[in-house]
Order: structure tokens, then sequence, then C-alpha cells
């Protein structure tokens, strides 16, 4: 979020330069806080989003170790029957 805010605010000054040329006049004016709070909530943002990815990325580890281990013991089983002849 503050990246793109502050993005928002150089590309939108470096834009507005050629507009207020041909209109032969112009003012950039820019408004914004980033209050501590704010700064406080965006990086709780962050640190939840980081932690779902983590929890998902753990997930898919635990369920791929499942899959191996069902693989396993069926590979198994099927070396341990029988033929029918």
């Amino acid at each position: 979020m503050i990246e793109v805010s502050y993005l928002g605010y150089i590309f939108g000054t470096r834009a507005a330069p050629s507009h207020m040329k041909r209109r032969d006049r112009g003012t950039v004016v820019q408004d914004g806080a980033a209050n501590n709070e704010s700064l406080k909530a965006e990086g709780q943002a962050q640190q939840d989003k980081a932690d779902a990815e983590r929890d998902v990325a753990s997930r898919e580890v635990e369920t791929d170790t499942a899959r191996g281990q069902v693989a396993a013991a069926e590979a198994e089983e099927r070396a341990h029957q029988q033929p029918i002849v």
C-alpha cells in the first residue's frame, strides 16, 4: 500500500509537466498522509499475509508428504500380492 501510494505520487508528478506545458499553466499539489497508525496497520497486514502464505506452504508440504506415504504403502501392498496364475 505504501509503495503504491508513493509510486502514484512519483509517476503522477512526472507525468504532469507535459500536460501543464501544453496548456501553458498548471500546479502540482500533493496531498497525503502516512501517520504512525496507518504504517502499523500496513505492517500488520503484510505480516498477516506472510503468515497465511507460510501456512498454505506448510499444508502443501504436509499434503505432498501424505500422498507420498499413501503411494509407498500402495506400492508395497502390490509388491506383496501373490500373482494370480
